[in-house]
């Protein structure tokens, strides 16, 4: 059994970056996480650690703080809300960061190493979310 919780954001980011990459399962081999920081210090506002794409196109970035990480979405909005809460995870719209042509940006919030999987089951349902409105 784990006794010590990962919740350093920059640990965390480098767990996601592991598992998105890692991972050839279905959608997720269409990931590839791009301009990576690996010089990137935690901040409370969020630093950029990296970002992920699908196909080439940028769907994500990541910010590390010093607790967790912020997996900030700029496509599938709508479908990313949804998904969160079946994934059991924390996500709230910023309404003052519109993305071209989804709307508002979505932020989720991964608090722990734990909530890693479940981002990345995250990230695969967006993916397909993202094909059927093509």
């Amino acid at each position: 059994m784990v006794k010590d919780r990962i919740t350093d954001g920059y640990r965390i980011a480098q767990l996601l970056a592991d598992e998105l990459e890692g991972r050839t399962d279905g959608d997720l081999e269409r990931f590839a996480v791009t301009n990576a920081n690996r010089d990137v210090e935690p901040t409370e506002a969020g630093a950029h650690a990296y970002d992920v794409q699908r196909d080439g196109v940028d769907v994500a970035s990541v910010l590390v703080h010093p607790a967790g990480l912020s997996l900030e979405f700029i496509r599938g909005t709508e479908a990313i809300l949804e998904a969160a809460a079946t994934h059991e995870l924390q996500a709230e719209t910023d309404s003052e960061s519109e993305s071209d042509d989804e709307g508002p940006a979505v932020t989720v919030r991964l608090e722990s190493g734990a909530a890693v999987k479940r981002a990345a089951t995250l990230v695969k349902s967006v993916s397909q979310a993202l094909e059927e409105t093509r």
